[in-house]
């Protein structure tokens, strides 16, 4: 289990007393498109791992250029992906719903992050930290293996959009 006094990001509050607790925790994950075709079993291990919390509209979950360790699983809501551009100002690259993740990146490389996600409405998010993802691989190597294949492929998907975008643009 990950420690109970993990510091969240600013303007998050902790969800506690889920109804239906791991099993609830485990059918929102079941709605994530990243852990979609694994083990009802295997999703209730990940879930023992991670902290469900909420927040209202307008909260950054994630700087460009600070350093992160943690993923987020958007159970409902959507985000605002937001990029510097060369004039110093925030644009809007993409806006991501239910059933999406963010922050996988930094949870993985340890870099900072490459951009900036914004609540765009109240959400309801489950966080994986890198204490959560390390303590899930000692208790659970196979699932935490492939919870970070499952997060490879996604990565992997995600680059070859933006390979194929960027070939317009050259």
């Amino acid at each position: 289990m990950i420690p109970l006094q993990h510091e969240l990001p600013k303007g998050l509050s902790r969800i506690e007393g889920i109804p239906g607790g791991l099993a609830s925790r485990c059918d929102m994950l079941d709605e994530i498109t990243l852990l979609q075709g694994m083990p009802y079993d295997d999703l209730m291990l990940i879930s023992e791992h991670l902290i469900a919390c909420a927040a209202p509209s307008g909260v950054y979950l994630l700087r460009e250029g600070e350093q992160g360790e943690t993923m987020f699983f958007l159970v409902d809501g959507e985000l605002a992906i937001r990029k510097e551009c060369a004039q110093g100002e925030e644009r809007l690259l993409t806006t991501i719903r239910t059933g999406k993740t963010v922050g996988e990146m930094s949870l993985i490389d340890q870099y900072p992050h490459s951009a900036s996600v914004m609540t765009s409405s109240p959400v309801r998010l489950l966080l994986l930290t890198r204490a959560g993802l390390e303590s899930l691989r000692k208790a659970h190597p196979r699932v935490a293996y492939d919870l970070l294949q499952a997060i490879t492929r996604l990565l992997s998907f995600r680059l070859r959009q933006t390979s194929g975008k960027l070939i317009d643009h050259i």
